[in-house]
């Protein structure tokens, strides 16, 4: 057993959640941006690279092959690793930041998850949402405001 820390290259040692990848990616949820671990080093995202928030909640790689990064008060994040095709070094964000609802409480983004049917669910401080992408948007819909009847896992 190895313990890493900011030594090896964490952005901080408190993590929020840690999510294996389809892609054999350990990716790591700290309070200070998001880890990507291939097993040998660690390669670190923050607000710099276009994250809303500093401090990440979860991770959801979607069947799809989709990233959504949950944010502590930036709502969500949709993370574009694909590289630029052309050769020419550019600076972009390498994410999309999303605003879930109006309220500042609805932008806190504890957790994702994806269901059979590849439907998106979003569990904020500011109630449950679901994700619909049919009009080729992200359009977070308000499903209840009344999370303490919902079962967790």
């Amino acid at each position: 057993m190895r313990t890493y820390t900011t030594a090896d290259g964490l952005p901080r040692d408190l993590l929020l959640r840690i999510v294996s990848g389809l892609a054999r990616f350990l990716w790591f949820c700290t309070a200070d941006g998001l880890s990507r671990f291939n097993g040998y080093e660690f390669a670190n995202y923050g607000v710099e690279q276009g994250l809303p928030n500093p401090v990440i909640n979860d991770l959801l790689e979607t069947r799809r092959g989709v990233y959504w990064v949950a944010t502590n008060g930036g709502g969500v994040a949709r993370f574009n690793p694909s590289p630029l095709g052309n050769g020419q070094p550019q600076i972009r964000n390498l994410f999309n930041a999303y605003r879930v609802g109006d309220e500042p409480t609805t932008n806190l983004v504890n957790v994702l998850y994806e269901d059979h049917a590849g439907q998106v669910w979003l569990g904020t401080d500011g109630g449950l949402f679901r994700l619909d992408e049919s009009s080729g948007q992200a359009i977070f819909r308000l499903v209840s405001r009344n999370l303490e009847s919902w079962n967790t896992c």
